[in-house]
């Protein structure tokens, strides 16, 4: 006579973990399997029953059953292994991740994963070590030296109150204005493919040719209508003030009459004395300046 299962009753962050343990398509088979276990056996089923119905072994059940029943969720994952004494000490391996931080030896421009053990062996830091072994302490890290992220820090003393006063005319539109977002988008390539394109066929995407034609730069300048959504733009020749100014002048004939809310970001047609100028002379173009450093406030940044 079997003796009576273990009653489970889960708390409503256990079932949430266990649900997300199913779902996820990253989880290993066998921890799905367990939660699969303890979500069935919360809802009254006994342990032939699961094991019926998982295609799993009778003893299984029990085990995974009377683990949780123990530990919880704890008692579901397997325990680290012990495996073979570590080769290398702590300290050798903080000296991996300390070389990270360092300029890797000329030619190269940044680390690898061969860079890095080569040069452990050659500062005499290791004795020997493999590539793999740099991988594993490296993914152990979470540390991935071959990507980079531009980032760009604002010192701008009053960033505060400038990125307040965009995002309140992003929000709460003026009523007696409108709102428009203006910027360069600058050397851009214009290349025309030497040969056409190959349309999309059965079991076969769409080809471009690698061959192309370089026909210089060109330069544009866009303006975006934060209430509507529409773009006004126009390619030009050269990026100077004198070409900014001839845009706003257009963008004024297109919303005559209304005051115009120009969110611009610090850049040198902007801020020269020709533009200060004509804004100065024209008190319905109200200028809103970014921080500097923080174009990405522009929401044409965004269209771009």
């Amino acid at each position: 006579m079997h003796a009576e299962a273990t009653s489970i009753t889960l708390l409503g962050r256990e079932r949430r973990v266990l649900k997300r343990v199913v779902r996820a398509h990253t989880s290993e088979q066998r921890d799905v399997l367990r939660a699969r276990i303890v979500l069935m056996a919360s809802f009254g089923d006994n342990n032939s029953e699961i094991a019926r119905e998982l295609f799993c072994d009778l003893k299984t059940v029990r085990k995974w059953r009377d683990r949780f029943a123990e530990s919880r969720l704890e008692g579901l994952w397997d325990a680290p292994r012990s495996g073979r004494p570590d080769y290398f000490t702590v300290s050798q391996r903080h000296d991996v991740f300390a070389q990270l931080a360092l300029t890797p030896p000329a030619p190269y421009a940044r680390w690898s994963v061969d860079l890095l053990a080569k040069h452990l062996v050659s500062a005499g830091i290791v004795p020997s070590i493999s590539r793999e072994t740099v991988s594993l302490w490296l993914r152990t890290a979470d540390i991935k030296p071959h990507r980079v992220k531009y980032w760009l820090e604002s010192n701008d003393p009053d960033f505060k109150s400038k990125k307040d006063r965009i995002i309140n005319l992003y929000l709460h539109p003026p009523k007696d204005g409108i709102v428009i977002c203006v910027d360069e988008k600058t050397s851009i390539q214009a290349l025309e493919r030497k040969h056409p394109d190959s349309p999309p066929r059965a079991h076969r995407n769409r080809r471009i040719a690698f061959e192309y034609k370089r026909h210089g730069v060109v330069n544009l300048l866009a303006a975006f209508n934060v209430q509507t959504g529409e773009v006004a733009a126009e390619c030009i020749d050269k990026n100077d003030s004198a070409a900014f100014i001839r845009f706003i002048r257009w963008l004024m004939q297109l919303y005559p009459k209304r005051k115009l809310y120009l969110v611009l970001d610090n850049g040198t047609t902007h801020r020269s004395k020709e533009t200060e100028a004509f804004l100065a002379r024209h008190p319905r173009l109200i200028p809103v300046f970014t921080p500097t450093h923080a174009s990405w406030l522009n929401q044409v940044e965004i269209w771009f």
